[in-house]
């Protein structure tokens, strides 16, 4: 049988193609082209901006002008007292500075100095033997001899100050730079600019090989046009995303700009070193600082010595490391010999030669670095047209140059007094401030906010948040002494305030304050509690106050405080944090009678409208209480070491302040004229184990003993009445009772009871009182 034939499969008819639409094919090629030119539009859009923001740049530096910056001058009048020789160090000063304009100069004897102020044109300045200065006499060739009241001397040149910071900055053209330093930097920083000005591909190359066995970026590989990009327009942080900023930058930069242009902004901007609070910027300003000569100048050596700079400029530094300076001078005068730029007989003669430097001065003073530091931050944020001139600061030169070496002085004691432990972790770590500010106008005299600024620029006087401790303690003092609603005050300096034994449960621990130094008495009077500085009456006495009272008080002396809601039982105790130039503040406003202050770096330019009267912002009366308690700290309390055996120390108040374990060592003497405020302490807070007694106090009083100057005193307001108080019970003296203090009050509020009535014997009885002393 013959198997069944399969049925054939059938095939599927071939399906008809559709026709291709005319149109399809133009409308992708239209897409294509338009996101092509939206591209090439966003591209062209964004190197537009690029190049506008490079030009803008450049010329906002090419407007950005220098602004001097000035202490405030010395004035001279006869029978005042000041050393003959604070005066010639200011002249020595002054001229070093630029701003002396006696010509030919000024010379000095045993008691007098005498001053060119022109051609055959003398000032004699006489001292007598108690220190005085006896006459300031004016003499001329042609005219009779001329006496003067007094004498001014020109102000020092502290710096100068470009957009916020203290630079000494001298642009200059292209042409007044030298060829020695053009050819030098060229051969040390870019061999290539003329050639490839943007980017150089074999340098970056080689910088990326670096960095990836280094596993970060270490290696720059930069062309000169890229150096300039990243001064002028990028921060200093090496990321990628940096780097590729900079790449764009450079290229635009080199399209827009000739590269001598470029070259001219780089030798106007780098930064070759520093020296006090500046930095060098430009070879016209490194070639006058280092060698005394301008940049059109300089020849082969000093520029070798320039270029070597651009390397590290602290770590080849020609004043704190000269070794490393020439080695590094020498090997770039060794390329400049293999590049045939020198004969060898050239090289030979300069590699020999020393690196030439003057002394360095002329155009830096490192004074008060931390005081400029700060003025060039509030510059900073003044807009360039309100900008002066010229800037004429608060500084009294000759005082912050004392407090500087004050405080470096002691601070140098404390390293070797401290613990051993201490010593060991830290060596050299303890950090300073010192602030002289007077109450009445705010003007800031004096401001160290550090031991060393090169090392440490951080202004602790004012970016430094500490706890103030027995500082604070004036917020809860002066609203204890302070009337409400024409109410008498709760407390008096008479006040017996409890010095019971207190603890109490926060947040399930138990705290537990105590007195410094142990106090077997139940109570003590308001003005031994704060002379001692005494923490449990003062908290006894917080907790009976107002919280919205001691919040307005905070606040008015310009203090950071809590809400009323969340003020801490510490609070007298001065946990909140402040900075020194706060507190320095608050004193001011006690040292001048109640008056509202701020701090002031900058004198106000001549024939500006005089400031109005500050705002009376606590009763004379009150402060004046407070005054009179502060300055029995002085007395007989915890500041009782203060100016010792000087007669000027009645003139005078303060408050001590250490907090926990001496974490925080304060003093702060005031008088109607001068607040002087000293903190010590490290950065980390590691306690120090000393009281601001010995840490803070003697440094304060070293400096107004230098000064040398009576404060006037303090009057009483016409509202105040003052008694004789026993010193145990605040009530009335009597002759049978003990000894008294002298207080001032206000009207009804003295006591009325004489302190007879707390005796255990009539004192009337002659036989029992004679038996009541053994007993």
């Amino acid at each position: 049988m013959t198997a069944p034939t399969k049925p054939p499969i059938p095939r599927p008819s071939p399906q008809k193609r559709r026709p291709r639409r005319p149109g399809r094919r133009k409308n992708i090629l239209l897409i294509v082209i338009g996101i092509v030119l939206t591209l090439l539009t966003g591209v062209a859009i964004g190197i537009s901006l690029i190049d506008k923001k490079i030009l803008a740049r450049i010329d906002e530096i090419r407007n950005a002008r220098p602004i001097p910056v000035f202490s405030q001058p010395l004035t001279l009048r006869t029978g005042e007292s000041i050393p003959l020789f604070r005066v010639w160090h200011y002249l020595v000063l002054s001229r070093e500075g630029g701003t002396i304009p006696f010509s030919p100069g000024y010379n000095k004897s045993q008691r007098t100095i005498t001053l060119s102020t022109g051609p055959g044109a003398q000032t004699l300045i006489g001292w007598n033997e108690e220190g005085q200065i006896a006459f300031i006499r004016s003499h001329s060739k042609d005219l009779p001899d001329t006496s003067l009241e007094q004498m001014t001397l020109p102000p020092l040149h502290l710096g100068s100050i470009v957009e916020g910071h203290t630079v000494e900055y001298r642009p200059i053209s292209f042409d007044q730079v030298s060829p020695a330093i053009k050819k030098t930097f060229l051969l040390s920083e870019d061999r290539r600019f003329f050639s490839s000005p943007a980017i150089d591909l074999r340098g970056i190359g080689r910088a990326f090989f670096h960095d990836l066995k280094a596993h970060r970026f270490k290696e720059g590989g930069s062309t000169l046009t890229q150096q300039v990009v990243k001064i002028l327009f990028l921060e200093r942080r090496k990321t990628l995303t940096r780097k590729i900023e900079e790449a764009v930058l450079s290229l635009r930069m080199a399209a827009i700009l000739p590269p001598e242009q470029i070259f001219s902004l780089y030798l106007n901007h780098i930064d070759l070193g520093g020296y006090g609070t500046e930095r060098i910027v430009g070879v016209e300003s490194a070639s006058l600082l280092y060698f005394g000569r301008h940049a059109n100048q300089v020849g082969w050596k000093e520029a070798a010595t320039l270029a070597a700079l651009v390397r590290a400029t602290t770590y080849y530094s020609p004043f704190l490391h000269p070794r490393r300076t020439l080695a590094l001078r020498n090997r770039i005068l060794g390329l400049l010999h293999d590049h045939k730029i020198l004969s060898t007989r050239q090289w030979k003669t300069l590699t020999a030669s020393p690196l030439g430097l003057i002394e360095p001065k002329g155009l830096f003073h490192p004074l008060g670095p931390y005081f400029l530091s700060e003025v060039a931050k509030r510059v900073a944020s003044t807009s360039p047209p309100a900008l002066p001139d010229a800037l004429r600061t608060t500084m009294d030169p000759l005082l912050q140059e004392e407090a500087d070496h004050l405080l470096g002085l002691f601070l140098s004691r404390y390293d070797r007094s401290l613990p051993p432990k201490i010593r060991a972790t830290h060596p050299h770590d303890l950090q300073g401030v010192i602030i002289v500010m007077d109450p009445r106008t705010g003007a800031i005299r004096a401001m160290t906010g550090g031991r060393d600024f090169a090392t440490s620029p951080l202004n602790r006087a004012t970016r430094s948040k500490r706890q103030p401790a027995s500082l604070f303690k004036i917020v809860p003092y002066l609203t204890a002494l302070s009337p409400e609603d024409s109410l008498p005050p709760q407390f008096t300096l008479a006040s017996p305030l409890s010095n019971a034994p207190m603890h109490r449960i926060l947040a399930h621990r138990r705290w537990i304050p105590k007195n410094d130094v142990y106090d077997p008495r139940a109570t003590i009077i308001l003005y031994r509690a704060l002379a001692r500085s005494m923490n449990l009456p003062a908290i006894h006495m917080t907790e009976a106050l107002p919280k919205e009272n001691l919040v307005d008080t905070a606040r008015k002396l310009g203090l950071d405080t809590p809400g009323p809601s969340r003020i801490p039982l510490s609070y007298p105790l001065g946990v909140v944090t402040q900075t020194p130039l706060q507190m320095a503040t608050a004193y001011s406003i006690i040292a001048n009678g109640g008056l509202s202050v701020s701090p002031v770096l900058l004198s106000p330019s001549p024939g500006a409208p005089a400031p109005p009267a500050p705002p009376r912002v606590f009763p004379a009366a009150s402060v004046y209480l407070l005054w009179s308690a502060l300055q029995g700290v002085l007395d007989d309390g915890t500041g009782a070491t203060f100016l010792q055996g000087n007669p000027q120390r009645n003139l005078w108040a303060g408050k001590t302040g250490t907090a926990n374990r001496g974490r925080d060592a304060w003093f702060v003497a005031i008088s109607p004229t001068e607040v002087v405020l000293c903190w010590i302490g490290f950065d980390d807070n590691t306690p120090t184990m000393r009281f601001g007694a010995q840490l803070a106090l003697p440094i304060a009083s070293a400096l107004i003993s230098w000064q040398n100057v009576s404060p006037p005193a303090v009057s009483p307001p016409a509202d105040i009445v003052f008694a004789d108080i026993d010193r145990k019970t605040g009530l009335l003296a009597d002759s049978s009772c003990g000894p008294s203090l002298h207080l001032p009050f206000l009207p009804g509020t003295v006591p009325q009871d004489s302190c007879t009535k707390t005796l255990p014997f009539p004192p009337e009885n002659p036989i029992l009182h004679f038996f009541r002393k053994f007993f």
